[in-house]
């Protein structure tokens, strides 16, 4: 080949889309373009060993019974956390907890940034005449308030896109952002890089 690589981008059958908080796990199950199934993985404990101890102990199993089992797996990259230091590192051990399980068991990981999947939806940032909208609707609260309607806005927008194409009932927003993930994922797959 003359000294010139070339890339081979692997098709995978089954993916999954994963949603991190953390105190929860939310998940889509994707196989060759199609949706399987989704839900959300509550995690146990009131302090962040314990949740961490519960991520440790629930996803191996959930992997090996076939539930999790996949492909490969896309998780949506944690790029803001808020003005809360700690926020950020137990964010930090959450997503190395879950990537470390599913690495463990021979899964690989990749990441997608929050906009990235939410635009290929159809849910990009709300535009200014949206939010002078909510403004005109809601007066005199602070911006903080409308940057968190605005959150709740774009987050059942989503919602509701995940209830529309794949027929979900689920009313968790994490669920319908994994259903939004494992949809760009599947339509990505020649994007993603895996850690």
């Amino acid at each position: 080949m003359s000294g010139i690589l070339k890339s081979i981008v692997k098709k995978h059958d089954t993916l999954i889309g994963l949603d991190c908080s953390t105190k929860s796990l939310a998940f889509s199950k994707w196989h060759k373009g199609d949706f399987v199934t989704c839900g959300e993985i509550i995690f146990e404990g009131s302090t962040v060993g314990t949740r961490l101890g519960s991520i440790h102990k629930a996803l191996p199993p959930l992997i090996q019974s076939g539930l999790l089992k996949s492909d490969a797996v896309l998780i949506e990259a944690a790029v803001m956390v808020g003005q809360n230091p700690n926020t950020a590192i137990v964010l930090a051990y959450t997503y190395g907890a879950i990537m470390g399980a599913f690495n463990s068991e021979g899964i690989p990981v990749a990441k997608v940034r929050p906009l990235e999947w939410q635009s290929y939806i159809g849910n990009p940032n709300l535009k200014a005449f949206e939010k002078a909208s909510i403004k005109k609707e809601f007066p005199g609260k602070s911006e903080s308030w409308y940057k968190t309607y605005g959150r709740k806005v774009r987050k059942q927008k989503t919602l509701d896109w995940a209830r529309q194409y794949a027929k979900i009932e689920d009313d968790s927003d994490n669920v319908g952002d994994a259903v939004g993930i494992g949809y760009y994922a599947f339509k990505h797959q020649h994007l993603l890089t895996f850690e």
